[in-house]
């Protein structure tokens, strides 16, 4: 958890995630972990973040859990929750690992609804300068934030990479969009049982699956 680790009924939660996911793990029972997010149902004013986190870590062991299935439309299909919803929640909290430390304290602080545009500008590409994520905090809604995030970091194309990526679709057909034209790479290995292919396979089609980003 690192630098995100925090004191009060923040750590508890977060500590909690640590020791359910550890446990499915040594279990390799994913269902173990996804009864995580009723177990956090209690701590209502940090369930959002602690899904987000939850959500985080079970993508990060989905290796470990030997399930050829991807990460994403497995979650969708055991929790309920909406392919968006785990989607940004993982997002938000991998902006919040490149996020100056005081900041990730302020936004976890508040509802994790705010750091949404946060996530998808990091996913995309863009990077948040200091003094953006000091303005940021300044902010008081996420619309505020939406729009802060439109109008001044995502004003240059995102400065990462500028060349195109490629897409996983579902059917596991590898897209190249390149200048309007789709570009046929090939297919992913979906019949692999080698842990490092399915967890890049897995974060290839939660990240970039077309329809879904």
């Amino acid at each position: 958890m690192g630098k995100l680790s925090k004191n009060g009924k923040m750590n508890d939660a977060f500590t909690r995630v640590d020791e359910i996911v550890d446990r499915a793990i040594t279990l390799k029972d994913l269902d173990h972990a996804i009864s995580g997010i009723v177990q956090l149902e209690e701590l209502k004013k940090v369930v959002g973040w602690s899904k987000a986190y939850l959500f985080y870590r079970i993508r990060e062991e989905w290796h470990k859990f030997n399930i050829n299935d991807n990460f994403q439309d497995t979650l969708v299909a055991r929790t309920g929750h909406h392919p968006n919803t785990i989607r940004n929640y993982v997002r938000c909290w991998t902006a919040m690992l490149e996020a100056p430390e005081d900041v990730a304290e302020v936004m976890l602080a508040r509802n994790i609804g705010d750091s949404v545009p946060i996530g998808n500008a990091v996913a995309q590409g863009y990077e948040i300068e200091d003094t953006d994520w000091t303005q940021i905090t300044a902010l008081s809604s996420a619309s505020d934030i939406n729009d802060y995030v439109r109008d001044e970091i995502k004003e240059a194309e995102p400065r990462k990479s500028k060349e195109p990526k490629p897409f996983v679709d579902r059917d596991g057909s590898i897209i190249l969009i390149e200048d309007g034209e789709w570009l046929h790479l090939g297919f992913y290995n979906r019949n692999s049982d080698h842990p490092t292919i399915i967890k890049w396979i897995n974060r290839m089609i939660e990240r970039n699956a077309l329809g879904v980003q």
